[in-house]
């Protein structure tokens, strides 16, 4: 279980934040290279997952298919990810699963028999994960474009993502111009294990910054609701 602390800017202070991180005294570095991250959401028909984020609920989870690189055509390493909250921590469990071609159209009936075929009767996380995912529909797609940092002592992991996009589904990409919507913010993230909390004060207060409630899979489907 580890934290995940968050803060949200206006985009256009995307270079100052930059080089707030870098400037901090805890020598914090890039770690990999930039690059896009993109979800397809599931949720109940009514919507359970989406209101126990948004009330904040201390028990809560989203289900996501995730993929990293271009948004459509051949995708050919996604996962399935299950994240989980329990009080202020969380966790994440992921299985990968069979590539599929996405261009906004989503077969998810098919694919997850494609999901079913790949799974030996013994991985009993990924058929319970399985399980739970046939309760749900495709909802949502988003992407955002990542940098990681990390700082010197490995304890505290940062994320700063911005071009944050999200097209409601099963309409995603298809018209985009109708459909899509794009966030002016910046989401900076802070992660770090249980046991390493209480070094984490000075690193948060030392960039300066408020911690902010955040959800994208939450801002996503508000953001789109005329098109659900």
């Amino acid at each position: 279980m580890r934290y995940e602390l968050k803060m949200v800017f206006p985009e256009t202070e995307y270079m100052a934040v930059v080089n707030n991180i870098l400037g901090s005294s805890k020598f914090v570095r890039e770690i990999y290279h930039e690059r896009q991250i993109n979800n397809i959401y599931f949720d109940t028909l009514n919507y359970t997952d989406y209101f126990a984020n948004l009330h904040g609920d201390s028990h809560r989870k989203k289900y996501r298919i995730r993929w990293y690189g271009p948004s459509a055509g051949e995708i050919t390493s996604p996962t399935l990810e299950l994240k989980y909250k329990r009080g202020l921590c969380g966790g994440k469990k992921m299985i990968p699963v069979p590539k599929f071609r996405f261009n906004g159209a989503f077969d998810f009936c098919r694919y997850a028999g494609e999901i079913e075929k790949i799974l030996p009767a013994s991985d009993e996380q990924g058929n319970a994960m399985l399980g739970e995912l046939l309760q749900r529909n495709p909802v949502l797609y988003n992407s955002y474009v990542r940098r990681y940092f990390l700082t010197k002592d490995g304890k505290y992991r940062i994320t700063l993502d911005k071009h944050l996009w999200y097209s409601p589904m099963p309409v995603a990409l298809l018209d985009v111009d109708t459909y899509s919507r794009y966030e002016h913010m910046l989401v900076l993230e802070i992660k770090f294990d249980e046991k390493d909390f209480p070094g984490a004060s000075s690193l948060i207060n030392e960039l300066g910054y408020s911690i902010d409630r955040n959800s994208k899979y939450v801002n996503g489907i508000q953001a789109t609701a005329g098109y659900l």
